[in-house]
């Protein structure tokens, strides 16, 4: 299950990018620091490259946006369903932006139970699997130490105190 903090800390990370209205997408220079090491392993050796940058934030949209927080690890592979190419072309194109992409796996790996399958089936499967442990990494990434944490929490907990205290807060948060 996700947990509330963990959602923040996904929310934290889709706000670490620019989504530029042309489709590209980058990190913005104050956020490299601390998430410029994981974009990269979330690349499995590729060259950086758009397709990766916009699959992680479609990926961090729907984690945040899109499903309820404790439903995310179950709902992965509905949303990875959802960002799979649905035309050949787009298929295509994705193998050519990098032909070593999804060389790592062994055609028996794949669900092959389809008789009829077409190369764009497998190369389709490829995407999926590809896609899925990009996901998978994101929702098991650990983006805080517990010290970073626990301080995290004591700074709230003192911006509670400064505006009212406990009950003020509570009151508040009931209203709305």
């Amino acid at each position: 299950m996700v947990t509330t903090n963990q959602v923040e800390q996904l929310r934290k990370f889709y706000d670490a990018f620019i989504i530029e209205p042309s489709g590209h997408v980058k990190l913005k220079e104050d956020q490299k620091k601390i998430y410029q090491s994981f974009v990269r392993a979330l690349h499995d050796d590729e060259l950086p490259n758009n397709w990766r940058y916009t699959i992680i934030t479609d990926l961090l949209q729907n984690f945040v946006n899109e499903y309820e927080q404790n439903q995310l690890e179950d709902c992965l592979s509905e949303i990875v369903d959802s960002l799979v190419d649905v035309y050949n072309i787009d298929l295509i194109e994705w193998l050519k932006g990098d032909i070593m992409r999804g060389s790592f796996l062994e055609i028996r790996e794949l669900n092959i139970d389809q008789p009829n399958m077409t190369i764009f089936d497998l190369i389709r499967q490829m995407q999926y699997e590809v896609i899925y442990s990009m996901g998978s990494q994101i929702l098991n990434h650990q983006y805080q130490t517990f010290e970073e944490f626990h301080e995290q929490r004591i700074k709230e907990e003192v911006e509670i105190e400064d505006k009212g205290g406990w009950t003020e807060y509570l009151n508040k948060e009931c209203s709305n």
